[in-house]
């Protein structure tokens, strides 16, 4: 695989983590951030 070809990969994969991480994380967050 070319070097591109991870690039892309790695930003699927941190978009993929992003969208879990704000559906089942959502609501831990926001108690995690309030005071």
């Amino acid at each position: 695989m070319t070097t591109l070809s991870w690039v892309l990969l790695g930003i699927i994969f941190v978009l993929v983590v992003a969208v879990v991480f704000s559906q089942k994380g959502a609501s831990a967050a926001r108690v995690d951030a309030s005071p």
